[in-house]
């Protein structure tokens, strides 16, 4: 698994401020194999919270991990953030991981994305309504392509699907889904299939085998609850199935493989000034299970505030990111409740984004 740590950005009573440098953004490393976290190394890389959080690519074979960076602090002032293009290809194959390639690919690069066999990269770019198409070739990334989308519709995630053949990339910008037809290092210019799941739809993740996939529809900082949506990818057409109430803006969403188990992990107003009155002092964590195709809210724990990303590591383990407590808060999944177990915590930078290969 890898998460990065984000340096340049912190909360302060609901305000986003940028902090005087005391470290870099880097990218750390975990082997989760024995049942606990093991760092296997750190890479001084950009990151950006900006964007869906499960925006690191790994590949099925973990030797390479891609890194996008949205923004970041900016050149000319030192205490301002900016637009960074920024891909980041790191080597996972050595005794310790390592930055070998650094490509600059156009305006805000929110999240990257590979095909099954690891082959194809898409790297969505948010504030430019495009996605960058990348051919990935002994460990080395190369742009092929552009694809352009209507203006105002926000690309944040992309997810390979796993019928081979498809693509479905997140509108928060038109409250939509897209599916789109994929060959080799080519994806048709326009969706196939659009689906309606809810608002500002934002983090995908995809169930394994189960044919079922999720979405977090984030909302609008609002305090208004927000949702997370079922989708059956063996329907046909795809669709979605259920949509239930999680909470304040589901920020991360993943799912176990066997399609039983959804999480999410929601910035529940923790992100707004504390004399809002709709100011949560804590993020939380929300445990859905699958039962009958619906989803059903079975347990909730708080974490940290400014949560970020959410991920399964294993079948039963699942990962929480709290940008403000600088922590990866951990637990089990047993009888469809959360089991604590110690956080992992970071020192000079909250985890922002987060990604682990597929299978774990």
């Amino acid at each position: 698994m890898a998460v990065g740590v984000e340096a340049d950005a912190k909360l302060v009573d609901g305000e986003l401020v940028v902090p005087a440098r005391a470290a870099p953004d880097r990218v750390v490393f975990f082997d989760f194999a024995s049942g606990e976290p093991r760092r296997r190394g750190v890479v001084d890389v950009p990151v950006s919270f900006q964007g869906p959080p499960t925006s690191i690519a790994i590949t099925p074979d973990r030797r390479r991990a891609f890194v996008p960076a949205a923004n970041g602090r900016s050149a000319g002032k030192a205490r301002t953030l900016a637009s960074l293009d920024v891909l980041s290809v790191i080597d996972l194959d050595g005794p310790t991981p390592r930055l070998i390639q650094t490509l600059h690919l156009g305006l805000a690069a929110t999240s990257a994305a590979l095909s099954p066999d690891g082959g194809m990269l898409v790297v969505t770019h948010a504030d430019d309504d495009r996605a960058t198409i990348l051919r990935v070739s002994d460990g080395r990334a190369e742009v092929v392509g552009r694809l352009d989308f209507d203006q105002g519709a926000r690309p944040l995630a992309a997810v390979f699907l796993p019928d081979g053949h498809s693509l479905a990339i997140t509108f928060a910008g038109s409250n939509r889904i897209g599916l789109f037809a994929w060959h080799g290092t080519t994806i048709a210019p326009r969706a196939y299939r659009e689906i309606s799941a809810g608002v500002y739809p934002a983090s995908f993740a995809v169930c394994g085998r189960s044919g079922l996939a999720v979405v977090g529809n984030y909302g609008s900082v609002s305090g208004d609850v927000d949702t997370v949506s079922l989708i059956d990818l063996r329907a046909t057409p795809v669709r979605v199935v259920d949509t239930v109430s999680v909470g304040p803006s589901p920020e991360g969403v993943d799912c176990s493989a066997d399609g039983r188990h959804v999480v999410t992990a929601n910035q529940n107003m923790s992100t707004v000034a504390a004399d809002d009155p709709r100011f949560a002092p804590q993020g939380e964590m929300v445990l859905l299970t699958v039962r009958h195709g619906t989803l059903v809210v079975t347990d909730r724990a708080s974490i940290g505030a400014w949560a970020q990303g959410a991920a399964f590591v294993g079948q039963d383990m699942v990962a929480g990111e709290s940008m403000q407590d600088h922590r990866l808060h951990l637990f089990r999944i047993a009888g469809d409740r959360f089991v604590r177990l110690a956080p992992v915590t970071f020192e000079g930078g909250g985890p922002a984004i987060l990604g682990r290969a597929p299978g774990g």
